[in-house]
């Protein structure tokens, strides 16, 4: 794991870190798809990346896993990280996302913190942004 090595106490620590200490012990493969985004994390951050990117950390989680995952990702920003994470669910952007950029065919259409953008293009909501972002002129013809 990017030739760091960790005691069992740091292990330990990690595992509760990620809300897996009951899963120590459980391969990876028999985990629950949301304990699995969650170790996919915690590995991710065991060499304290600058930047750690995430492609639909919360897709396919009940609620109770995406609020944990939210709070993981939250707290690695906190910690002078940057997350960067992809996402489809703008409910979940708005929820977690302090600065937005959102991208239409390969090229960054918007980028600033979700409040500005709304108040810029006089919306409501990011999902509003969003389809107003990627609109194009097949589209409305």
């Amino acid at each position: 794991m990017y030739h760091v090595k960790l005691s069992k106490t740091q292990l330990r620590e990690k595992l509760e870190a990620c809300n897996l200490a009951e899963a120590g012990k459980t391969p990876a493969i028999r985990l629950s798809v949301g304990q699995q985004k969650r170790l996919a994390i915690a590995v991710t951050t065991v060499h304290r990346p600058d930047l750690i990117v995430l492609d639909e950390p919360t897709a396919g989680l009940d609620p109770r896993v995406r609020h944990d995952i939210r709070l993981m990702i939250r707290c690695l920003a906190s910690d002078h990280r940057t997350v960067l994470f992809s996402s489809h669910d703008m409910e979940e952007v708005e929820r977690t996302a302090d600065c937005l950029i959102f991208i239409n065919d390969g090229r960054i259409v918007a980028r600033g913190q979700p409040k500005s953008l709304l108040r810029e293009h006089h919306l409501d909501n990011l999902e509003d942004l969003y389809l107003k972002l990627t609109e194009t002129d097949e589209r409305m013809g």
